[in-house]
């Protein structure tokens, strides 16, 4: 590894814009308009067919691998190009180009973390059941070539600067040792990650909140130092433990995937397989900087998903969001659902949850109040109450309304959900409404699990009461649903798709016109990011809710054409709102940013 690119693709440049990013390496030289930057060597393709053991490594959790520095984020991923000096073209830090993407240009490295917490997936049968064992997942890992392709591992780690040309051979073999790999996939991404163990390994159903900071400590220790992080996690808590990483991970750049199994890895028929592998396929291919639960094909936000099954392999579901993403035979990504990356000057930090005194309450027919009572008592000083329907509870009972009516008073924190899978509390029934009016907040349509864990969160930061219950019902981290009011300068009120259709002479209903207005919509888009106006661009963003990733014929997005007009401000209001700014067009053009 030459000197150049190891200084690169350092992670200790605290002034750099993009840290920590992912690599893209050559596997051709001989490919055209490849972008070159000149401080970078082009690399000698050596190849290696050394097979290091790496069932005999296995490092305990967060002490053997060195801390990262503290790095201000960048909202998204760089990937570096390479090609001879013939075709230089040297760019500034904000530069924007639209280059080729081929399969057999480049090679595309992520580094991952990936942390055993404990769980099924990796437990090892005895006589008397499953039990975990310490060492025996990476055991079964370094065993299966889908996720440790030993043939060409070194040359990996050479070309992501993690073996270099002054490290001696038993510095090399000890990284080799480290690291895991899986094959190049077909469109020229590879996953190198390595494996952290929980110490001692964990039943999640024994986890608590100091457990849930254990893992985000562990993940902010180590965020300069990885492109994406997985947590193996057991399938009963692990809603309670992807929600609580959400609060405490503020202005999160990375992904963060949590996945499990209901059958360990180790038996002939499992689950743990492809959703082990489908987390990192996810986490190596595509952008999406939020803490999520891959299961069972389906990528859920963590804090808005929970467990409904406790026998099917499709244990997950998320009842109030549809699935970020989808895998089948393609991968279908909902790219309206994945939050806006955070600001260039959005500094990550964790913030750990330090107060656990909050419960939770399921009215039932018939409770009793001096049950309700005591569930009030210090130290509680939050519940999470779960009451009927859209949020409704006995409201003739004066026993039951002066029993909530004297917890707020003494300061506890009440927030009303519904005990529904699906749907959210609403004051609009008299059984209802009479809760806010006693100074319970409303939880909308959070799950439990979010609900507990925001509230822990809010109790644990320098705040009063009031703001956390202002901030109760605000959307912190995608895990309620904002009522976002009908504009009166949509479009179709605007007149404008009506002016359209009468300047074609068509007529037709409802439908007809939402048809023509989503037909008309992608050539707006890709107009507007052109000419870059970005007020009008705004306001269909901000105000209409218009998806940014929104595609023409061409599948080309208002960022491709903001990106090849040089309208940088149109594409920093696109990237704010979520634009994909790894989305190909028809050519497989890709909008780089550097």
């Amino acid at each position: 590894m030459h000197p150049s690119l190891t200084s690169a693709l350092s992670t200790s440049n605290t002034n750099s814009s993009i840290p920590s990013e992912r690599v893209q390496q050559p596997l051709q030289r001989e490919h055209d308009q490849i972008l070159h930057l000149p401080n970078i060597q082009n690399l000698d393709r050596e190849s290696n067919n050394d097979h290091h053991d790496l069932s005999t490594t296995s490092p305990r959790f967060s002490s053997e691998i060195p801390k990262g520095p503290k790095l201000s984020p960048r909202s998204f991923k760089r990937k570096i190009f390479i090609k001879d000096d013939s075709h230089k073209s040297s760019l500034g830090a904000s530069s924007l180009i639209s280059v080729p993407d081929t399969s057999t240009a480049a090679l595309s490295i992520t580094k991952i973390l990936a942390i055993y917490t404990g769980g099924t997936i990796g437990m090892k049968k005895f006589p008397d059941g499953y039990r975990p064992v310490r060492g025996y997942l990476r055991k079964k890992l370094a065993q299966l070539s889908q996720f440790n392709d030993a043939r060409h591992r070194k040359l990996y780690l050479k070309m992501a600067g993690v073996i270099n040309d002054q490290d001696t051979e038993e510095t090399e073999r000890a990284k080799m040792d480290q690291w895991f790999s899986t094959p190049r996939s077909d469109d020229g991404c590879v996953a190198l990650y390595q494996l952290l163990e929980f110490d001692p390994i964990l039943d999640s159903s024994n986890m608590g909140y100091k457990d849930w900071v254990k893992i985000a400590q562990c993940i902010s220790d180590h965020y300069g130092d990885y492109d994406c992080f997985i947590v193996l996690h057991g399938t009963d808590t692990m809603c309670y433990t992807a929600s609580a990483l959400s609060f405490m991970f503020r202005h999160l750049a990375k992904s963060v995937i949590l996945t499990g199994s209901q059958i360990p890895i180790s038996q002939t028929r499992n689950d743990g397989f492809d959703n082990l592998l489908g987390a990192i396929t996810i986490a190596s291919k595509l952008y999406i900087p939020e803490v999520c639960v891959f299961f069972h094909n389906k990528l859920f936000r963590g804090n808005r998903c929970t467990k409904m099954d406790a026998g099917d392999l499709s244990a997950f579901d998320s009842p109030n969001i549809a699935p970020i993403v989808k895998l089948g035979i393609d991968m279908e990504v909902n790219w309206s659902l994945i939050r806006p990356p955070p600001g260039q000057n959005q500094e990550f930090r964790m913030i750990p949850i330090s107060n656990s005194n909050v419960g939770m309450l399921r009215i039932f027919p018939g409770i009793s109040t001096s049950l309700m009572s005591n569930f009030f008592l210090p130290p509680t000083e939050g519940v999470v109450m779960l009451s009927y329907g859209v949020g409704n509870v006995p409201s003739t009972r004066s026993d039951f309304l002066n029993c909530i009516k004297d917890a707020t008073e003494r300061g506890v924190v009440i927030v009303n959900c519904t005990q529904c899978f699906k749907g959210a509390v609403s004051a609009s029934y008299k059984t209802g409404s009479v809760l806010y009016e006693l100074g319970v907040v409303s939880g909308s349509d959070m799950t439990p699990e979010a609900a507990v864990t925001k509230l822990m969160y809010l109790l644990s930061c320098d705040m009063d009461l009031e703001e956390v219950k202002r901030l109760l019902t605000v959307d912190l981290r995608g895990e309620l649903t904002k009522v976002v009011p009908v504009s009166k300068y949509s479009l179709r009120e605007r007149g404008f798709v009506s002016a359209v259709c009468k300047a074609l002479n068509f007529h037709g209903g409802e439908s007809d016109m939402k048809e023509v207005s989503d037909a008309l919509l992608p050539v707006i888009m890709c107009n507007l990011g052109a000419i870059g106006a970005t007020d009008e661009m705004r306001r269909l963003l901000e105000v209409e809710g218009v998806d940014p990733n929104i595609q023409d014929y061409d599948k080309r997005t208002a960022l491709h054409l903001a990106s090849v007009e040089g309208q940088l401000a149109m594409v920093q209001l696109l990237v704010e709102f979520g634009a994909d700014i790894n989305c190909k067009d028809r050519s497989v053009f890709v909008v780089k940013i550097t």
